[in-house]
């Protein structure tokens, strides 16, 4: 019969995105009729849920709170329907961008400038250049890392498809998953619909974070806590053409690895949720767990995913957390690791949760930061004005509704060893062809950059 919300000392909300608030921590406790002593308005990034928690762990350890409370939610679905319709919502005055976004970070995922010139701004830009670079590394055919992608999504879908919660109970196959066709079109290469991140959902999400004298005072029961572990953090530069490689991720590496040596090895994590906007994050995260002792075939989600569950982009992980705490609770596991990330896979955030009291204290001092530095290789320097040869070091090819290439993008680098970014239109086919190739991936292909009138760089196959 308690109140715990009148008890909170800190309220923090998570960059909202459907709809622009002013002040949304303070809007969401006048609704409730609360007054914390701090009202936060958190940020962005699909990592931020886990930061909120674990630092929030750490500051009622540090006797300066001794409840908080992470929220967040996005009515993305709404929102188009109601666009589509051209409703007018009745919901909260709409804000200006700068009101709302002002003093937030990641808005543009560090996208540079040139980058922007030629339409990759958005994630659905970026991360097929991780992927595509990763299956070059590995040796794997853009057909090939397909269907890898498609065996490891169809794992996220079948979770999904048992959780009550999900956005979709869809269970596709990974032969379904892996066809193109009018209902899974292209996205950007290789990716199509089934394996990118479903925004379009409505859904929010809670998690309290008390200290252990807090709960016993409202009179929960040791059976219905959860306990804090261990977490571990790093970050790459946040301009994705600064980073040393493009199949290579020193801050997940060093994360993922500081977190499986947190409990001994990775086979100690009875439960998993690794992020999952696109499929070469849990490539990559799984490939270290697995080099950490993480067993075969162990699940990599307690939750569903961001294509089946639904993303209701930076706030995926909240859910994850609750999905997390209550398999800890029903007794399915001892430890479990969440694992989230944002920007241009940039951040990483791992965080270790556990059914019982670890008896030792939560380390002040989490971060992974120094072991990504060593792991870090150093980028090529970038150059806006060039002409002449460039091998394409990643790539990818952003397609329209129709199933058609609408423009190539190519991360190319000279012979003297410098990186250029640049852009192949509509109306190369060839090069088009090149780039959109299930049966040979481009990585080393050899090509021509020249300025085109745009200003941007144009790049074209050899």
């Amino acid at each position: 019969g308690a109140n715990v919300l009148e008890r909170l000392d800190t309220v923090s909300v998570i960059g909202v995105t459907s709809w622009l608030y002013k002040d949304p921590a303070a809007l969401l406790c006048q609704r409730l009729g609360i007054a914390p002593q701090r009202q936060v308005k958190a940020g962005m990034g699909g990592e931020k849920p886990v930061r909120l928690v674990h630092e929030a762990a750490l500051a009622i350890q540090r006797g300066e709170a001794e409840a908080v409370a992470i929220v967040g939610g996005e009515a993305q679905n709404a929102f188009r329907k109601a666009r589509r319709a051209k409703t007018q919502l009745p919901w909260t005055e709409r804000a200006s961008r700068e009101e709302a976004w002002g003093d937030m970070v990641d808005t543009t995922l560090g996208v540079a400038p040139a980058a922007r010139a030629i339409g990759v701004q958005a994630p659905l830009h970026v991360y097929p250049l991780f992927e595509n670079a990763l299956s070059a590394k590995l040796g794997h055919t853009p057909t090939e890392a397909l269907r890898h992608s498609a065996d490891l999504w169809s794992e996220y879908a079948r979770v999904s498809a048992g959780n009550p919660h999900a956005w979709s109970r869809a269970q596709p196959s990974p032969r379904e998953i892996a066809t193109i066709s009018e209902d899974n079109r292209l996205i950007s290469f290789p990716y199509p619909k089934w394996t990118v991140a479903n925004d379009s959902v409505n859904q929010s999400a809670a998690v309290i974070v008390a200290s252990y004298a807090f709960a016993k005072r409202l009179g929960v029961s040791d059976d219905r806590l959860v306990h804090f572990h261990s977490g571990a953090a790093a970050a790459e530069p946040a301009d994705f053409l600064l980073r040393g490689r493009y199949d290579a991720y020193p801050a997940l590496e060093a994360t993922l690895a500081a977190a499986a040596n947190a409990v001994g090895d990775a086979g100690a994590f009875d439960l998993t949720e690794i992020y999952s906007c696109f499929p070469v994050v849990p490539k990559a995260a799984i490939d270290v767990l697995r080099e950490s002792g993480l067993p075969e075939g162990a699940a990599p989600t307690v939750t569903g995913g961001l294509t089946f569950f639904g993303g209701p982009l930076n706030n995926y992980m909240t859910h994850a957390i609750c999905a997390m705490t209550r398999q800890l609770r029903g007794g399915e596991g001892r430890l479990g690791l969440l694992y989230g990330q944002g920007g241009a896979m940039t951040k990483h955030h791992a965080l270790v949760l556990s059914a019982s009291p670890t008896g030792a204290p939560l380390a002040e001092d989490y971060s992974a930061q120094d072991a990504a530095e060593a792991r870090r290789t150093d980028a090529p320097p970038v150059v806006s004005e060039y002409t002449g040869a460039g091998s394409i070091e990643t790539y990818t090819a952003f397609y329209g509704r129709d199933g058609e290439p609408q423009r190539g993008v190519v991360i190319a680098l000279t012979p003297a060893g410098e990186r250029v970014l640049a852009y192949c239109p509509d109306d190369d086919e060839a090069s088009l062809l090149a780039l959109t190739n299930f049966d040979r991936n481009a990585v080393g292909l050899e090509g021509d950059v020249r300025p085109a009138a745009n200003g941007a760089l144009r790049w074209r196959a050899a």
